[in-house]
């Protein structure tokens, strides 16, 4: 599976999940940094959410490649034809052994540093 590091200000090796969140379209992770700081990923237009139960992060990742995970979020979305031009990407937080811990399929990300 081809994927691309998510660039940001702290990395994410050695991190873990600190918490998370849903209310309507919108999911919060809140990830404690090596650093002891917070960093926190708000994910909007989230149709697709799937917790493998795993503390430990390696890496914050987006697949880039079309995978059976954001079809099926798709398929559900979206009735008939799927258009190639929808605004939905694939997040992977990955663990120590880069194995998916948590992944998300989202219309937007942002993330937010304290």
């Amino acid at each position: 599976m081809e994927r691309n590091p998510i660039d940001s200000r702290i990395g994410f090796a050695d991190a873990e999940f600190k918490s998370y969140s849903k209310e309507d379209d919108t999911f919060v992770v809140d990830v404690l940094a090596w650093n002891e700081s917070i960093i926190t990923i708000i994910f909007k237009d989230v149709i697709r959410i799937l917790d493998n139960d795993v503390n430990a992060i390696s890496a914050f990742c987006e697949v880039i490649e079309n995978n059976d995970f954001i079809q099926t979020a798709l398929k559900r979305l979206y009735e008939g034809d799927l258009p190639s031009d929808h605004p939905y990407k694939h997040y992977q937080f990955l663990d120590n052994d880069d194995i998916p811990a948590l992944e998300v399929v989202s219309g937007s990300m942002d993330i937010q540093y304290s």
